[in-house]
C-alpha cells in the first residue's frame, strides 16, 4: 500500500516538472515574442512620427503661400 502511494506521488512530482519545463520553454518563447513586438511597435512609432512631421512641413509651407483667411467677427 505504502509503495501505492510513492507511485503516485512520484508520478505526480514527475509531472509537475514536465508542466514546469514546458512552462519555462513557453515563457522563453513568449519573451522573445514580447521583445519583437516591441521592436515593431518601435518601428511603426518611427514612421507614424516621420509622417507627422511630413504633414506639418507641408502645413508649415501651406501656411506660408496661401493667404490669411478673413477673420468674422
Amino acid at each position: 500500500m505504502l509503495d501505492d502511494y510513492l507511485v503516485t506521488l512520484e508520478t505526480k512530482v514527475q509531472n509537475a516538472v514536465e508542466l514546469i519545463e514546458l512552462l519555462r520553454i513557453e515563457i522563453m518563447e513568449l519573451k522573445e515574442e514580447n521583445e519583437s513586438l516591441k521592436e515593431e511597435r518601435e518601428a511603426w512609432k518611427n514612421r507614424v512620427l516621420k509622417v507627422i512631421e511630413r504633414f506639418d512641413a507641408i502645413e508649415r509651407e501651406s501656411g506660408s503661400e496661401a493667404p490669411a483667411a478673413p477673420q468674422q467677427g
